[in-house]
């Protein structure tokens, strides 16, 4: 075990909640589609998350750093913000468009905390590189 530096901590973080973020929405929204194509895709798409979060778990128990699950404020912000999205409109058309708009705000996200740790660990740029990939 390893201590690292706040640059990767902070790099290797900003990976884990990205992830978690993704998975938490697509869990809020999957329980309200109807069409078994599209929450099989759903399906589908949070589970390529996990090799991503297993690898996130590993390297910050190898460098010890403390990754946190994001917070009950935040998960409700996300809860409500799905909710209130699909109230009067749970089409596949809306769906699909909150999914993308999510993706769009979390390559974002991504993008910039790996510019601003672009001197960070390689094993961790890989990492972020593989989930921006994935969002994309």
């Amino acid at each position: 075990m390893q201590k690292t530096s706040k640059t990767n901590s902070d790099l290797l973080i900003a990976i884990y909640q990205n992830l978690l973020t993704a998975r938490q929405s697509i869990n809020n929204i999957i329980e309200k589609v109807s069409d078994s194509r599209l929450k099989k895709e759903l399906s589908k798409q949070y589970e390529s998350y996990t090799p991503i979060k297993e690898e996130c778990e590993a390297l910050a128990q190898k460098y010890l750093i403390d990754i946190v699950d994001n917070s009950f404020v935040e998960k409700a912000r996300m809860w409500m913000s799905v909710n209130m999205s699909i109230l009067l409109d749970k089409s596949n058309r809306k769906i699909a468009s909150i999914c993308i708009i999510g993706n769009t705000m979390g390559l974002i996200d991504l993008m910039c905390v790996m510019s601003d740790c672009s001197k960070g660990k390689k094993e961790f740029l890989e990492l972020a590189g593989q989930l921006r990939e994935l969002e994309e």
